[in-house]
């Protein structure tokens, strides 16, 4: 069951009525076995394609965001890569809500955004670039 915590000084509580209600179900000084993630923040992921979306709109070609995103993710090695008939072919990862938490789409986004500073648009200054992304 997938429930929604928030933690407290060194602990975790129940923030949502599932959880609360899960809690009611385990007893005083009962081990519980926890996968924990930080769910995704949508407003980082809009980030996140409209930078993509900027350059798309600013780089010589016809490309679109998502063509963007996934150059960034080779780029940046978030691959999956497969062997076959002796040639090695790779493509971008999933980045949706369920195949990433917060974390990794944090360093996903950093590993992209140095990317950016370093081979896409050298010598830009990622406070002019930040600038930009907010008038787009």
């Amino acid at each position: 069951m997938k429930t929604l915590w928030v933690r407290n000084g060194s602990g975790l509580f129940p923030a949502s009525e599932d959880a609360e209600s899960y809690m009611k179900k385990v007893g005083q000084g009962e081990e519980v076995l926890c996968e924990v993630v930080r769910p995704r923040n949508i407003k980082f992921h809009r980030k996140f394609f409209k930078m993509c979306a900027l350059i798309a709109e600013n780089a010589p070609g016809n490309y679109t965001a998502r063509e963007i995103a996934g150059l960034l993710e080779l780029r940046t090695g978030h691959v999956r890569t497969v062997k076959a008939k002796g040639k090695i072919y790779q493509w971008p990862e999933e980045i949706n809500f369920a195949a990433m938490d917060e974390v990794e789409f944090e360093k996903l986004v950093d590993d992209c955004t140095k990317y950016v500073y370093e081979e896409i648009i050298p010598g830009l200054e990622p406070s002019d670039f930040k600038r930009e992304l907010e008038k787009f």
